[in-house]
């Protein structure tokens, strides 16, 4: 189930393949070998994987700063969960600029929020079924976001899901695993973040 309002939650990001177009990549991690920003939550096996058993709760892990980029894409798995959300968190590069969140579910159900600059008002821009979501535990969805001038696309597994008209400068993207009951664990791998070939956000 997904909240329309959360107090703390836990951003994952997963992006598709950037659907046939050209681009220039700016940074990558598979996860094989462990680095500052993730090492508490490394597994040798080659990702990472968050645990949030508080309710009410986020849980984040936040890459280094690649400003000016516009494609982000990355693998989720959510291993156990009674009532939670798996996501990811794309920063403002504004020091008063609202942030964007991108959240699922295992029933395949997103929500988008803007986020206040203290982190204190998720606002729900819109949520809904997520086409080309895969349901259900233990399963991988590639999740890819693609910020324009005018408009943000999330697709997941090649499947563009929704287009909203707003749009952020991102300074860095955090995977996160919020949790309202029980437990929420999720796995991160396979994270890319790059611009169309020719072109970033500050183009």
């Amino acid at each position: 189930m997904i909240r329309a309002r959360i107090a703390s939650v836990v951003c994952l990001l997963i992006l598709v393949p950037l659907l046939g177009a050209a681009a220039t990549e700016a940074f990558s991690e598979d996860f094989s070998e462990s680095a500052e920003w993730f090492s508490d939550y490394w597994n040798s096996r080659g990702y990472i994987e968050l645990r949030q058993p508080n309710e009410g709760r986020v849980r984040f892990a936040c890459c280094p700063e690649t400003p000016n980029h516009s494609i982000y894409e990355v693998d989720i798995l959510i291993s156990r969960f009674t009532d939670g959300l798996a996501g990811v968190l794309l920063m403002s590069s504004e020091p008063d600029g609202w942030d964007y969140g991108i959240f699922f579910d295992p029933d395949a159900q997103y929500v988008l929020y803007w986020i206040s600059p203290n982190g204190d008002t998720w606002n729900p821009v819109r949520s809904g079924a997520a086409p080309g979501a895969k349901k259900g535990l233990n399963v991988v969805n590639h999740l890819r976001i693609e910020c324009t001038e005018n408009n943000t696309s999330i697709s997941f597994n090649g499947n563009r899901s929704f287009t909203a008209n707003a749009t952020v400068e991102v300074e860095r993207i955090c995977l996160a695993a919020g949790n309202f009951e029980g437990e929420t664990v999720v796995r991160f791998d396979n994270l890319h973040i790059s611009s169309p070939a020719g072109g970033t956000m500050a183009d």
